[in-house]
């Protein structure tokens, strides 16, 4: 295998984990939030036809406002990015607007949800998922990262 296909596999592998450690986070921003919505709902009376949908979007929603809040922020990145020295560019190159940074999770999200099938795209020869695709956006290695030791 190439080194250029080798370093855009290892990427590729450490946006997935990227994406695991913000799932996790968001998880438990979210849950914090989806029980409390959860109990509030119970006291009211609401039946688990409505409380459990409620749940399910305050967790979407929590997971939404983390990554797009973020990813559109100064440091153009998520916890999980950060901690993988990993940036996300928008179509100029520079910092994602907050429209661009919703449309990019948009689009993961939408790529994710038919058990992943967008996320395929991936494999292709440049390496770039769905979302980069639709937004024109690049996740990279965060400029000034310092270099990690073999």
């Amino acid at each position: 295998m190439p080194s250029s296909q080798r370093k855009a596999s290892a990427m590729l592998v450490r946006r997935g984990g990227a994406c695991l450690i913000d799932l996790g986070v968001a998880g438990l921003l979210g849950g914090a939030a989806a029980s409390a919505l959860g109990a509030a709902l119970t006291a009211a009376g609401a039946s688990d036809g409505v409380i459990e949908p409620a749940r399910r979007l305050i967790l979407l929603a929590a997971y939404g406002a983390y990554c797009v809040l973020l990813t559109a922020g100064a440091r153009r990145a998520t916890l999980g990015q950060r901690w993988l020295d990993l940036e996300l560019a928008g179509p100029g190159g520079g910092r994602p607007s907050l429209a661009q940074a919703f449309g990019q999770w948009l689009a993961f999200v939408a790529a994710a949800l038919p058990l992943g099938a967008g996320l395929l795209l991936a494999l292709g020869p440049d390496r770039r998922p769905f979302q980069d695709r639709i937004c024109d956006s690049r996740v990279a290695e965060r400029s000034g990262a310092a270099a990690r030791p073999a």
